[in-house]
């Protein structure tokens, strides 16, 4: 069996090579909104509700690309900030609080 060296364009998607023509159904395409997947959707939404806040980070970051202009993303957008913020102050301030605890005191059983 040999390498294929000529690659097929339809395989991949493609209908030509040539980047400046479009077929008709590319320019009906171009007539409707780039709309985030519904399931990237689903998977934000449940990340905020189960304070899941390093992912609804992510996600939110992957809808605005999809819609820059997408209402909940912008509006979640500070929120996610500021839970993440808090948590890191709270896992700081109680790690700190662990090793003062540790340090110099023995426990007895």
């Amino acid at each position: 069996m040999g390498f294929k060296r000529d690659l097929d364009f339809q395989w991949f998607g493609y209908e030509n090579s040539d980047p400046h023509t479009s077929s008709d159904e590319e320019e009906n395409d171009d007539s409707e909104p780039i709309r985030a997947p519904l399931q990237l959707m689903t998977e934000f939404v449940n990340s905020i509700m189960f304070r899941r806040w390093t992912v609804a980070k992510k996600l939110c970051h992957f809808v605005l690309m999809y819609e820059p202009d997408n209402k909940e993303a912008k509006q979640f957008q500070p929120l996610i900030d500021y839970m993440l913020k808090k948590e890191e102050e709270k896992g700081s301030s109680s790690s700190s609080s662990d090793d003062d605890d540790d340090t110099g005191t023995l426990n007895s059983y």
